[in-house]
């Protein structure tokens, strides 16, 4: 009872200290610049699905709607406007110069835009609730270099983790609040894009007279959290002195579930809300407050392109790939024990010529991105356990690789891997598919409910599909789910010989 009464006191105290910051901020906020699209997004320059989708809206947003400003909110350390731009052609294969270029000749003379108001349509201009957003009276009418700018925040490090070795939740919410009011403070756009999923900068957002719209990608908290911390396991967000405890557990679920209430509310004030797969909508639609609407989008893939590679790699070097940012919770650790124990197979006398050929002959490709020092702390103690681990001499690293790079490294693969549990999507596991790579995912979240389910053609009611009579050959499905080292291993085992 008294850790319930604790619970509830914390929840009033949070939404009135909310409320009332609210109130004298909204007193001080610069007056709202008309025209203005601003994206919350101050790691813009991370290189992973998050920028990818940012560069994606941007984008979008000017070539739906030629006549607005764009401003992204960023950390004071990040790259040129120029820079930026730059990178999101090099990674992401995106180019928004041009759409911007074409955005500002599009642009009619100032004397005309006193007259015109455009009407913008599409999913995220529709985030102002159906309304167009005003023109820029006296607008720029030359090149990107004049619709796009940077806005820089010299508080962007209260948003990282290791700030709050404890609480960390709620260090980054309040972290978050307090580099919204920087920005906030430096500008008020007519549409605030959040595309990074913190929500606690919506109230004051809105607070300071701007329409909110929010891409979610992962919600902050979810059931599936508060879950797994009954199960008791050391996790990157659970240590042991925690999972080890009972009475230590119960805190944290108390302290997880009135989290949930507040982030609840935040998350209510957004005006519109798109959210990135089916997870993630279920789990947002029953955490936010307000019951307006929740849209899945989901974020863009490029798989035109790497549909053009080819299927047959029977000549090529066999190997299996993982994309992903190197970053704790994706989990490359349980990759490498899985490579290495399906390895140990290759010995086995039970196993044909083939398959054993299979197995000594595969390596692992990992391909990721390094945001800061702690993600090239990351990928030094994966190194070290890689030739723990004997797989010194069959696994190669490819770091902030170009778009070019990994499409020539995904055009080579007969595998790909990915173990993040509760992966919110999983662009990853989509550009396997697209490639002709097939996808060894973990059994959960995007990629078991929105990229590998069962093919509908010939279903024998299990997944994958049903050759032929007439072809003896083993048939791949159409990817693999997997959840125990056991698993990956088996899934790993079973992928090189489909190639053969």
């Amino acid at each position: 009872m008294e850790g319930e009464h604790f619970g509830a006191s914390l929840l009033v105290i949070l939404l009135l200290g909310l409320l009332t910051l609210a109130l004298l901020l909204w007193l001080s906020f610069p007056a709202v610049e008309k025209g203005t699209v601003a994206f919350f997004h101050p790691f813009a320059d991370g290189g992973g699905g998050g920028e990818r989708v940012l560069w994606c809206a941007v984008k979008a947003v000017l070539e739906a709607a030629p006549h607005v400003r764009v401003v992204i909110y960023v950390r004071d350390e990040a790259p040129s406007t120029h820079q930026l731009l730059a990178d999101a052609a090099h990674r992401f294969n995106i180019s928004v110069p041009a759409a911007a270029d074409a955005a500002a000749a599009a642009r009619p003379p100032p004397q005309q835009q006193q007259q015109q108001q455009q009407q913008s349509k599409g999913d995220l201009t529709a985030a102002a609730q159906g309304k167009s957003l005003s023109g820029a009276a006296n607008g720029p009418t030359g090149t990107h270099k004049d619709l796009i700018r940077v806005v820089r925040l010299k508080r962007s490090r209260l948003l990282l983790p290791k700030t709050y070795p404890r609480f960390t939740l709620l260090g980054q919410a309040l972290g978050s609040m307090a580099v919204a009011l920087e920005a906030l403070g430096k500008l008020v756009p007519e549409l605030f894009i959040d595309t990074t999923g913190w929500a606690f900068t919506y109230p004051i957002a809105a607070a300071a007279g701007a329409k909110v719209a929010a891409y979610t990608h992962y919600p902050t908290v979810s059931t599936n959290m508060i879950g797994r911390l009954w199960q008791r396991n050391v996790d990157f967000n659970n240590d042991a002195s925690i999972a080890g405890s009972w009475f230590m557990t119960s805190a944290k679920a108390l302290y997880y579930n009135t989290f949930a209430l507040v982030y609840g509310a935040a998350g209510g004030c957004a005006h519109a809300t798109l959210v990135n797969s089916s997870w993630t909508q279920r789990h947002i639609e029953s955490l936010w407050w307000g019951g307006r609407p929740i849209y899945r989008v989901y974020p863009p893939c490029d798989t035109q392109d790497l549909q053009t590679l080819p299927l047959d790699r029977r000549l090529k070097q066999l190997y299996l790939i993982s994309v992903a940012q190197f970053r704790p919770e994706k989990n490359h650790r349980l990759q490498l024990e899985a490579f290495a124990a399906a390895k140990q197979k290759a010995g086995d006398p039970s196993l044909s010529p083939f398959s054993a050929f299979a197995l000594r002959a595969a390596r692992l490709k990992m391909v990721g991105s390094c945001r800061n020092d702690v993600d090239a702390a990351l990928l030094s103690d994966l190194q070290a356990q890689a030739r723990e681990l004997g797989l010194e001499g069959y696994v190669d690293w490819h770091i902030n690789v170009s778009y070019a790079e990994l499409r020539e490294l995904l055009g080579g693969a007969v595998g790909g891997l990915h173990t993040m549990v509760d992966e919110h999507f999983g662009i990853s596991v989509v550009e396997y598919m697209a490639a002709g790579v097939i996808p060894i995912a973990h059994n959960s979240a995007g990629p078991r409910e929105d990229i590998i389910v069962p093919l509908t053609l010939a279903s024998n009611g299990v997944g994958g599909f049903l050759p032929p009579d007439d072809f003896a050959a083993p048939q791949p499905p159409n990817g693999f789910l997997a959840t125990s080292l056991q698993e990956f291993t088996d899934a790993i085992f079973q992928v090189p010989s489909y190639q053969l």
